[in-house]
């Protein structure tokens, strides 16, 4: 008894099984499309989806579908007039059509753009030979063909087992392009499609953000098995980095991509086989989907001449990415993947294969030679942000040790996971040594202070501070040390003077308060302690001197310049002291001591008439205090009064006399300096600074004199001079 023909569900194309109130491909009842069917013009079941041989060869045109049905939907009426006309002449097709369509002239459109799409297809057509029995129909028609609910649209790869097509879901729920993988009958055994089904199995349930996913998966008609994946819309491994132009550590971060997916094949006991850039797609945001992971390629001596062709004959690979033990046909583990990995990677990086072809591979596999150093093979041409120059000279040593190790020859010597290549690449960018690489004691050291510059510069820096607060508190030290001891020295010769002066000895002479001048030039700074006592002690020792010789001209002019310069070192309140002293030393008055009153001469009339008085004792002279006021005497009445200058003109010398000594001890350093590399001053400026000096000379006399005029002119003269002096020395 023969059985009964197969039935097919009109929806979707599956296989119906008998007894089914529903389709088990698409899920609509079967109730439903057989009366449809009915209802439709008769329509050979064979003619639309191919009997279960997988034959497409009709006798005879089949009859036109009536569109006119309301139970058939557009989508189900368009599916029938086209795989009807695909079987008419295409000389007769278009009559066949608008037979078909009944004068709707929007499906007549659909139709006609169909055929039209599948007369300039998209993309390479497959070859005849090379297509299964049961998808006999793409190669001439792939928007035809449906595989599920999976619309055919074009060829977008073909290896030497299958063929890639872009398809879409359209079963008229949605739309979403997949890629859809399909084996070839003629080039796999039935062992290999039941070890494909249940590979497809294993990676359905990966997930990782670099493994395009699997989505769905089953048999043709005929028993062939396919499977759904992700459509990822990119480039090649290594076309994305040259036409991004990558630097070196852009494609280095991400190749580590390609490390994190692998390593997560290897951790789910998944060996790809077959790494290589045409498997490794780059999206535009520059995300990496691994392909075709699973599935054996091109392999055999046959099959060598063409590197990138595989086939399920022998053991699958391709050469120019497989390991040596992938060659010759030995156990592969997860350091085969690692050693494909270091061939990815030495192409990214110089942008030529590891070897010069794959003759050149075998010859030096067997002689376990390593390939040449990355940086040593670096095509001058490649795209690249940075120059080849600086290609070679980064990846010297540490990067060419991590590629070689990567592709030892001996499975052993090689990383033995991915994540350890990744982590090693990581260590090469974040400049830490890294493990295939042997460095020295002082070039780790080095790594180390580029990693940490940072936190090294930091430290440098605290250290510099910490020295220099260090050296800034000894030298302070040092200098209150030394103002300690200067003002000590000032103190103790003040002392002596003052002894001296007290106890009658030799009169006070012009040397004397010269010495003292160069003293406190000498010794003075208002950074020791006792400084502003060392100031009350000058000024007092001074007082002492005029009050000891009040008419020696020459000696109150010295005493009248020591005044202007401890005035001028004790600040405001000092030259408002000094000022007055000078005052009364031009107008020839004597300050009276402080507490000993002027020396009297005692008649002999009066000695005779006054022996009760005790005998009056010869005057000493005492310090002058600084609070009290000084108070010339009058002077005696039988000499004439002395013409005398303004208050105003008094002040200017004061303050010109000031100018001058700050002229002096400005230019002094600057005639030790040149005195000590044998040189002097120029004539220009001594004859200013010997100007200078002789005008303030006749000032004073003019004052002394009374001649306001010649003093104020001979003032004016000696300023702009110490003006000129200063200038030409930056003051």
């Amino acid at each position: 008894m023969s059985s009964p023909a197969p039935k097919f569900c009109l929806h979707c194309g599956a296989a119906l099984i008998v007894g089914d109130k529903f389709c088990q491909g698409c899920g609509k009842p079967v109730v439903i499309a057989e009366e449809a069917a009915a209802a439709a013009a008769p329509v050979n079941a064979t003619a639309l989806f191919g009997s279960a041989s997988g034959s497409l060869s009709y006798n005879e045109p089949p009859a036109p579908v009536t569109p006119a049905a309301s139970s058939l939907d557009d989508y189900t009426i368009l599916k029938q007039i086209y795989n009807q006309a695909a079987q008419v002449d295409p000389q007769e097709r278009d009559a066949f059509l608008e037979s078909a369509c009944q004068g709707n002239a929007s499906l007549l459109e659909k139709l006609r753009g169909l055929f039209e799409t599948v007369a300039n297809p998209i993309g390479t057509q497959p070859q005849q030979q090379n297509v299964p029995h049961s998808v006999s129909a793409v190669a001439e028609t792939p928007q035809a063909y449906f595989i599920g609910v999976y619309r055919l649209l074009r060829e977008l790869g073909r290896g030497g087992m299958g063929v890639v097509y872009l398809a879409v879901r359209d079963d008229g729920a949605f739309r979403k392009n997949v890629a859809l993988k399909l084996l070839l009958r003629d080039h796999v055994n039935a062992e290999f499609i039941s070890r494909f089904k249940q590979e497809r199995q294993v990676l359905a349930a990966l997930d990782h953000p670099n493994i395009a996913r699997i989505l769905d998966g089953g048999d043709t008609p005929d028993g062939m098995p396919y499977y759904v994946m992700e459509y990822v819309e990119g480039l090649p491994l290594d076309r994305y980095c040259d036409q991004q132009r990558l630097s070196l550590s852009g494609r280095i971060k991400i190749f580590q991509q390609v490390c994190l997916a692998v390593d997560y094949l290897h951790q789910n006991l998944i060996l790809h086989r077959d790494l290589k850039p045409g498997n490794i797609l780059v999206s535009s945001d520059g995300i990496v989907k691994l392909l075709d992971f699973g599935i054996a390629k091109v392999v055999g001596a046959g099959a060598w001449a063409n590197a990138d062709l595989t086939t399920a004959q022998g053991t699958p690979m391709t050469p120019t990415y497989a390991s040596p033990e992938q060659i010759n046909g030995g156990t592969l583990t997860k350091t085969s993947d690692l050693y494909s990995l270091g061939a990815i990677l030495y192409g990214l990086l110089t942008g030529r294969s590891a070897y010069i072809d794959l003759d050149d591979k075998l010859a030096k596999i067997t002689a376990r030679e390593t390939p040449p150093s990355p940086s040593t093979n670096i095509r001058e041409d490649l795209k690249s942000a940075e120059t080849t120059q600086q290609f070679r000279r980064a990846m010297m040593g540490e990067l060419d040790s991590i590629v070689i190790m990567a592709m030892a020859i001996d499975p052993k010597d090689r990383y033995q996971s991915a994540a350890d290549l990744a982590q090693d690449l990581q260590r090469f960018l974040d400049g830490s040594p890294v493990t295939a690489y042997h460095s020295s004691m002082a070039g780790r050291g080095v790594k180390l202070l580029r990693r940490k510059r940072a936190t090294v510069a930091a430290l440098c820096a605290f250290l510099a501070l910490a020295a220099f607060g260090a050296w800034e508190g000894w030298r302070l030290q040092s200098q209150k040390a030394d103002a300690a001891e200067r003002i000590a020295r000032l103190s103790g010769m003040i002392d002596q003077m003052q002894v001296r002066l007290n106890n009658g000895g030799a009169p006070p002479t012009q040397q004397d308060i010269r010495q003292l001048k160069d003293a406190f030039q000498k010794d003075y700074t208002n950074s020791g302690p006792g400084h502003e006592q060392v100031l009350e002690k000058g000024i007092k020792y001074l007082d002492s001197v005029h009050a000891a010789a009040p008419n020696n001209p020459s000696l109150n002019a010295d005493v009248g310049n020591a005044y202007q310069q401890l005035g001028t070192l004790a600040g405001a309140s000092g030259t408002e002291k000094t000022n007055a002293r000078i005052r009364a030393l031009n107008a020839n008055d004597t300050p009276p001591p402080a507490s000993v009153a002027p020396p009297l001469e005692t008649p002999v009339a009066e000695t005779q008439t006054a022996q009760n008085l005790p005998p009056v004792k010869k005057p000493r002279t005492q310090p002058v205090d600084l609070n009290q006021s000084i108070t010339p005497p009058p002077p005696p009445a039988a000499e004439p009064a002395k013409p005398s200058v303004s208050e105003e003109t008094e002040d200017q010398l004061i303050t010109v006399t000031s100018k001058v000594q700050t002229t002096d001890e400005t230019l002094a350093p600057v005639r030790q300096n040149l005195e000590r590399t044998g040189q002097t001053l120029n004539a220009d400026t001594l004859a200013r600074i010997a100007r200078m000096h002789s005008c303030l000379e006749r000032a004073k006399r003019a004052v002394a004199a009374g001649n306001e005029a010649e003093a104020k002119e001979n003032l004016a003269a000696a300023d702009a001079l110490a003006t000129k002096l200063l200038s030409s020395v930056g003051r």
